[in-house]
């Protein structure tokens, strides 16, 4: 994976403070390329979660670009794949990373499902549509995710790179 070389060191410390302020940043384009050969596994606990997993190797150009951004290092990664009826929901004892990065490969329409939601004191407080080449990053230390069942009128699939990032 290649970062978008319109991202430069001025510009990345600028998207870092705004993500010490706000807890959320978004970078669109982000990639210059993305040379991914996934291989899926089907991951199904279903009172927890139904989705593909693959593993996935970073570039020591894009651990960098994320501890430029955030001061934190990539702890883990990992491919996910969400297809028609895959999901993941909140549940007691899930483990919540204090800062989570998804960088999304394929677009889909909100109204198909497989967006990310954010929740703090059972209400969404914002969610993540996915969109092709689009980092974000969420400081989750105060807040709990879940991906949104994929329905039946999804004409993609969602593919995201997902990581937790040291405290």
């Amino acid at each position: 994976m290649q970062i978008n070389p319109a991202y430069s060191t001025v510009l990345l410390k600028q998207a870092r403070q705004h993500f010490k302020k706000t807890g959320v940043v978004q970078l669109m384009s982000f990639l210059e390329d993305a040379n991914l050969n996934p291989i899926w596994k089907h991951k199904c606990d279903p009172l927890k979660y139904s989705c593909r997993e693959s593993k996935c190797k970073l570039s020591k150009e894009f651990k960098e670009t994320i501890k430029l951004l955030t001061g934190k290092l990539v702890k883990s990664s990992k491919l996910l794949m969400f297809k028609k009826g895959d999901y993941t929901v909140l549940y007691d004892g899930m483990k919540q990373p204090n800062v989570v990065l998804f960088l999304d490969f394929v677009d889909m329409k909100e109204s198909w499902g497989g967006y990310t939601a954010f929740i703090k004191n059972s209400a969404e407080v914002f969610r993540i549509v996915p969109k092709a080449n689009t980092l974000t990053l969420v400081d989750c230390s105060k807040i709990s995710f879940f991906t949104k069942y994929v329905n039946h009128h999804a004409k993609n699939t969602r593919i995201v790179l997902c990581a937790e990032l040291d405290k």
